[in-house]
């Protein structure tokens, strides 16, 4: 019988914030993603209004989630 060390088993707080950093880190990693898209098409001039305004909403969108999620 092996017994696991108490500091190596996982605890729902451990789990949410590693969680939470994941989230976090993603969504980071989307809106510079995106901002770099959107700006690769305004540079070459192949963009219409209708795909700026979805990606800026895309872009706010989750910079909102970023900021609930900072605020936890």
């Amino acid at each position: 019988m092996t017994f696991m060390a108490i500091n190596n088993i996982p605890t729902k707080s451990s789990h949410n914030a590693s969680s939470k950093d994941r989230l976090e880190r993603q969504l980071f990693r989307d809106v510079q993603r995106l901002i770099r898209y959107l700006d690769s098409r305004k540079s070459c001039g192949s963009s219409n209004l209708a795909m700026v305004e979805s990606y800026e909403r895309m872009i706010l969108e989750r910079c909102d989630v970023l900021g609930q999620i900072s605020r936890m």
